[in-house]
């Protein structure tokens, strides 16, 4: 009930509140310039990235804040103050009057008691969702940094990320258009590939749902990403309201449109999809768990078994890997040693 209350004030909050695409695009190119002319990106840009961060903080505070006044953030209120006294219930009786547990929920709809909740919830063990929703109203370049000041190399952990990003528009029901285009996320995933000197990698969206209402743009819009170097491979995402094969076979899910020929027609979408990457060495990467579906009849669609074409596309990983990283390293904004 808690994740279900949020997404929707969080959608509206930060299609208004956060930076889309083409202001997050600009503003790193500004910041590239500086970098470039002062030389020391980790010192130069300390001021630059400190500031952007305390903007992502207040964005949310005030944009998160607003929503909470409205109608629909009654609901938010009504969850998290039952999730904090589920909590609260099992918690030590030494622990159960931290401010968490004692903030009064109206307080959350000013800026200035949300910043109190967010502080009070670092005490909590288990889900922040305060904490994580911030997260929402940064720049992108700003959580990547996060990513890997906290769990890269630099911390003898991770060298590498695979950024999957996700077209939810038609599986969603998507009624109005998001202030970022597919495009523009594209766009704005490989600036951040590029400063992160390749330790980010983005994987383009597809959906053969889009791909066939919408007569094949989907998979023009991904071969145009792994052809001019801004996305490395493709991600699926079947809980969206597809299998990655054998979808005229499958039961038919009740979220499906009612056109007779789209299950064939998605087959067609991957099966193109997969023949070009075959031929080209393009990676593709699913999501095959039942898990997140958009429509509850979708759930079983990340499990059905891909076509051995799927399956040869994945052997070329690594060797895309070996052609392509060396392309990328060349700004470094996200240096971290």
């Amino acid at each position: 009930e808690l994740i279900a209350a949020l997404a929707p004030i969080l959608e509206w909050a930060g299609w208004a509140f956060a930076p889309d695409g083409k202001t997050e695009l600009d503003h790193l190119s500004g910041l590239s310039a500086k970098a470039r002319v002062r030389g020391t990106v980790e010192f130069a840009l300390a001021d630059e990235i400190a500031r952007d961060r305390e903007a992502g903080r207040q964005a949310f505070l005030n944009g998160f804040s607003d929503v909470l006044r409205r109608p629909e953030g009654e609901r938010f209120l009504r969850a998290y103050n039952a999730h904090r006294q589920s909590i609260r219930a099992v918690a030590p009786r030494a622990l159960q009057e931290r401010e968490v547990f004692t903030l009064s929920m109206e307080s959350m709809r000013t800026p200035e008691g949300l910043a109190a909740f967010v502080a009070a919830e670092q005490s909590l063990d288990g889900k922040r969702p305060l904490t994580f929703a911030a997260n929402f109203f940064h720049y992108r370049y700003i959580n990547a940094l996060y990513l890997l000041e906290n769990y890269g190399c630099v911390n003898g952990k991770v060298g590498i990320f695979a950024c999957h990003m996700v077209d939810f528009d038609y599986g969603l029901g998507a009624l109005r258009s998001p202030p970022t285009t597919l495009d523009m996320q594209i766009e704005v995933m490989s600036r951040i590939h590029v400063l992160s000197q390749g330790r980010i990698i983005p994987f383009a969206p597809f959906d053969p749902w889009r791909d066939y209402m919408e007569h094949g743009t989907a998979l023009k819009r991904v071969k145009d990403a792994v052809a001019t170097g801004k996305s490395l491979g493709i991600k699926l995402y079947p809980p969206m309201g597809f299998a990655p094969a054998g979808n005229a076979q499958v039961p038919r899910p009740s979220g499906w449109p009612s056109d007779p020929s789209f299950p064939a027609g998605l087959d067609n979408s991957m099966n193109t999809l997969f023949d070009w990457c075959a031929a080209e060495g393009v990676p593709v990467l699913a999501h095959a768990n039942r898990t997140n579906a958009a429509d509850q009849s979708f759930l079983d669609l990340g499990e059905m078994e891909a076509s051995d074409r799927c399956a040869q596309t994945a052997s070329n990983l690594l060797r895309t890997f070996r052609w392509r990283l060396p392309a990328c390293a060349h700004d470094g904004l996200l240096e971290l040693g």
